[in-house]
């Protein structure tokens, strides 16, 4: 392929319109079981792709990439979110916040929520649905990292990666829930 023209690639397309297709599967009304094998399956599936098509940037240009890509359509997404959600709470709510911090209850605490993928909180039902920018955001990161630190050997990546998996394993055992558990 060159610059000027770009071929589809068949096997992502039907990968993509599987992958969409098991999303919506996922979220309608089906067993527990078969809703427990498609979530196992349907977004590692849309990571796979992303990392597939991932060009190697450096790091500094990945993250510069990523943030115009992922990070301020997220941001701008759940700002809008958020304000709507403050000035309903405010308006229906407001008995609830006596004694507390205006500014940490409906600033902060939703702000770090959403900036480091939190599922703890009393927001966590509005930062749901856009979940998987903020995740693909810190694999992407992580990924160009540890690629520019080990030079491509792939053994050595392998063993970056394990401590990690590890890591998220002890923090969802222990009901630590961020969107980065597996």
């Amino acid at each position: 392929m060159n610059k000027t023209t770009t071929e589809r690639i068949l096997w992502i397309d039907f990968a993509k319109v599987l992958g969409i297709w098991l999303v919506y599967l996922g979220h309608s009304k089906i067993s527990p079981f078969a809703e427990q094998y498609i979530y196992a399956f349907h977004m590692p599936l849309f990571f796979f792709i992303s990392g597939y098509l991932e060009r190697e940037r450096g790091i500094g240009k990945t993250i510069i990439h990523n943030v115009k890509t992922l990070i301020i359509p997220y941001f701008l997404f759940y700002i809008l979110l958020l304000l709507t959600r403050i000035a309903s709470w405010i308006v229906f709510h407001s008995e609830t916040l006596e004694g507390k911090s205006v500014l940490i209850e409906l600033f902060l605490n939703p702000l770090f929520s959403i900036t480091f993928g939190l599922n703890n909180s009393k927001w966590s039902d509005i930062f749901s649905a856009a979940w998987f920018l903020i995740t693909l955001f810190y694999i992407k990161t992580i990924h160009a990292i540890i690629i520019k630190l080990t030079k491509e050997k792939f053994h050595l990546y392998l063993l970056c990666n394990i401590p990690m998996i590890i890591g998220l394993l002890v923090l969802k055992k222990y009901g630590f829930n961020t969107t980065l558990h597996i």
